[in-house]
């Protein structure tokens, strides 16, 4: 029986092949890559890694709701070299995204001995990957130290002779990498074990002994981080041990696949999960140890995410991506398995042109040109046609960290409501704050921002609808007037 590396030396696609295909994937993540803002999220991460690098360890050390610090760590250095611009910002995720394609091809070689083209192609045109690769954060890392673990794993682990000292150390350490990236990682870590465990494995006992180290680190981080401590305080007596509504799961689904912002195809999403399901099917049953890695990742962590207190975000679980895509890749070319002539070939491009069609017309083009934020440009419209008397109320959290990387300067009086975020805007607190802000000012902008989380019932939006004239309105800003009969002298509108 050929080896896997035989099976390489005989395969006629020339190796080159994957090197303009990565290119046209780096051609097509590129594309309109700065022509949005910065949204809240990625400005948060020019205001955690613009400081020094120890400023960094200690604010992630304090802060709640926050991620681990490797990747903050990383683009800091990253800002250093290549700048802190929107572009440069989201340059590094795309780069990230391009090792994530070719180390799931690598991967899909070594579970199927198929050529992993089909796997390149279906990754790189997946909305939702496109969409969370070109984002400013540290998603597209995340599933790259996923994928390089699961290839050490059937590279070093799975193998009769077991892994050698070097490969140990490796593994651990990218399983290292991996938490200290993303908290969620945790969960396809929990999948190795598994995996030497159903292929009956004796370095199943290497990988417990050596992966002790994993959780001390982990405890050493969460003893000395008052924030994580008081982002985790009451998780275990919220554990969830109900199943979730089907749609809330298909929903997560649909938005992990098509991006968060283009509204869920449910039939595109019922055939994808069907083609994935096939393929998990048919590597089960050609490839046992493979088929049960590629199962379990893609349904044990969603399961273990469920048991959360907090419903999980589509972003947080971005990694089972490139295993969807192994699965359909494996079908597409599945008629490589009876032999690789030209007939097979035809039917394997038929297929994985079948698959990619629908996404690369319909799904992808709205992932690379949705605007995601343009607050700055918001900011900059507000300085451009301010008057001597204007207001600007921030109606929403968090504004702050985006106004810091916007700021034009010049701006009129900033007010805040909710002052802080959370808790929840109280109406009895901002009632006599709004009467206040249109006695002082002339004219009053006010910029919304995530508005139902701490404000779902928008009494400020329904109580300025009242009180208030909305002279231009627009989805991210709005210019009001008080009542003209309590300020005569205002009656020039905005021109």
């Amino acid at each position: 029986m050929p080896t896997t590396a035989t099976a390489r030396r005989r395969d006629p696609v020339p190796h080159l092949i994957y090197l303009p295909l990565l290119m046209l994937a780096w051609g097509l993540w590129l594309y309109h890559l700065s022509a949005s803002d910065l949204t809240f999220d990625e400005a948060a991460t020019y205001y955690v890694a613009h400081r020094p690098l120890l400023d960094i360890l200690r604010y992630l050390l304090h802060a709640t709701r926050e991620h681990p610090p490797l990747y903050y760590l990383l683009i800091h250095l990253w800002m250093r070299a290549a700048g802190a611009g929107e572009f440069s910002l989201r340059v590094f995720s795309v780069g990230a995204g391009m090792l994530l394609i070719a180390l799931t091809t690598a991967l899909a070689r070594r579970m199927t001995s198929l050529p992993g083209l089909a796997v390149a192609v279906i990754l790189a045109v997946t909305p939702g990957m496109a969409y969370y690769a070109r984002d400013a954060r540290m998603y597209s890392l995340a599933a790259l130290w996923t994928v390089l673990a699961a290839n050490l794993l059937f590279r070093d682990w799975l193998t009769p002779a077991g892994p050698r000292p070097a490969a140990v150390a490796a593994l651990t350490l990218v399983n290292l990498l991996a938490v200290f990236t993303h908290y969620y990682l945790l969960f396809p870590i929990l999948i190795q074990p598994l995996t030497l465990l159903l292929a009956r494995r004796r370095s199943l006992l290497t990988w417990l002994a050596v992966h002790a180290l994993l959780p001390a680190g982990v405890l050493v981080w969460y003893l000395l981080s008052p924030g994580l401590r008081a982002t985790t305080a009451g998780l275990w007596g919220g554990l969830s041990g109900s199943l979730p509504p089907y749609r809330q799961v298909l929903r997560l689904l649909g938005k992990m696949l098509l991006s968060p912002d283009q509204r869920v195809h449910y039939q595109l999403l019922y055939r994808a999960l069907l083609l994935v399901s096939a393929g998990t099917l048919l590597l089960l049953w050609r490839r046992r140890a493979a088929g049960w890695h590629l199962l379990l990742t893609l349904t044990v962590p969603l399961a273990l995410a469920y048991l959360l207190p907090q419903v999980p975000a589509p972003r947080y679980l971005i990694f089972l991506l490139p295993y969807g895509a192994l699965a359909v890749g494996f079908l597409c070319e599945s008629p490589l398995l009876l032999g690789r002539r030209l007939p097979t070939w035809g039917a394997s491009l038929a297929l994985t042109g079948a698959v990619v069609w629908p996404l690369l017309t319909a799904a992808l083009p709205p992932a690379l040109t949705f605007t995601r934020s343009d607050y700055g440009h918001v900011l900059r419209l507000v300085r451009a046609h301010a008057r001597p008397g204007d207001g600007v109320l921030f109606y929403g959290p968090w504004q702050w960290i985006q106004f810091r990387y916007y700021d034009p300067g010049g701006l009129p009086p900033i007010t805040t409501l909710p002052p802080q975020a959370p808790p929840l805007l109280k109406p009895e607190e901002a009632e006599p704050v709004l009467p206040r802000l249109l006695a002082e000012h002339a004219r009053l902008w006010v910029l919304p921002a995530a508005v139902d989380d701490v404000d779902p019932a928008h009494f400020v939006a329904d109580w300025l609808a009242v009180h208030a004239h909305a002279v231009w309105r627009e989805p991210h800003f709005a210019l009001y007037l008080p009542p003209l009969r309590e300020r005569p002298e205002d009656i020039e509108v905005f021109a």
